[in-house]
């Protein structure tokens, strides 16, 4: 494949990478480089040349020691934003860069930084019909914690119930009418996520992404060496089969239409942490 040049965004990205692989090393997490940062370092030695974000798996015990070690992360310029941190959106967590400022989606008001994405996961020993049903199912108890945390004008509720979206409107409608509609909901995908796993097994899934892939703990088990923008990097020695389980041909690029970018923001400022009312000011959006 053809090299490229690195964008500001991604050099930057490149530099947090860098210290997260070191900040794991050091305090012996084990971790494995997933999606298209592994098809990055197969295909292109390197980003994917339209791709702007870096992931990586954990084993849920790993994950959560990661939580725990939270004022360690910061003391090095870095957070662990997760799903405990108010009006955060997503399912997994992020080690961001404290000194840049990301606006990833104006319809959630949570801010990060440059950040690499960590997704939990979990060993399972039931059948895999079942496991895929629990993706479903902690898919859609998540979504239904999303509306609680997402900006619902009064159009976007009407919306709702023009699109039958009836469950949608009655949470989004609770959220503003209820104090404790949040904290129902997240307490309710985190006991199903809590209880959906027996942590035991050969095979491992994430829960609420790549939905109806179930991985052999295997391809995780030894390593090998990859290589990363010049960067030495250690990758799961089942690559192929964890690839091609989640996307088929791997190695043939997608038409040229499709090589964008997933990740479109609001505001990123790669140099300054900003706040919130800071980024609207500079936008000039108004309260």
């Amino acid at each position: 494949m053809e090299t490229h040049t690195l964008s500001p965004f991604q050099q930057k990205l490149f530099d947090v990478f860098k210290d997260t692989i070191s900040f794991l090393e050091k305090h012996k997490l084990r971790y494995f480089v997933c999606g298209g940062t592994l098809l990055g370092i197969i295909r292109h030695k390197g980003f994917i040349p339209w791709d702007d974000d870096i992931d990586i798996y954990m084993y849920r015990e790993d994950y959560n020691r990661l939580f725990e070690l939270k004022e360690e992360l910061q003391k090095e310029g870095y957070r662990f934003q997760s799903i405990d941190d108010e009006n955060y959106y997503l399912s997994f967590g992020k080690i961001i860069d404290t000194h840049s400022t990301i606006w990833e989606k104006e319809r959630f008001e949570c801010l990060t930084g440059v950040y690499i994405d960590i997704f939990p996961i979990d060993r399972f020993s039931y059948d895999d019909r079942q496991m895929v049903k629990n993706q479903i199912k902690g898919r859609r108890l998540f979504r239904r914690y999303q509306t609680t945390i997402r900006k619902t004008p009064a159009k976007q509720m009407f919306k709702y119930l023009y699109q039958f979206r009836f469950p949608t409107f009655y949470i989004a409608l609770r959220t503003k009418l209820l104090k404790n509609t949040r904290a129902k909901y997240l307490s309710s995908f985190l006991k199903f996520e809590k209880a959906f796993t027996d942590n035991r097994g050969d095979k491992c899934v994430s829960l609420t992404t790549a939905k109806g892939c179930i991985f052999a703990c295997e391809w995780f088990d030894n390593m090998e060496q990859g290589v990363f923008e010049g960067m030495s990097i250690k990758i799961p020695k089942g690559w192929h089969q964890y690839l091609s389980c989640l996307y088929g041909d791997y190695m043939t690029l997608p038409p040229e239409e499709k090589r964008v970018s997933g990740h479109p923001s609001v505001y990123v400022n790669l140099e300054e942490r900003l706040s919130l009312q800071e980024v609207k000011q500079r936008l000039g959006i108004k309260e």
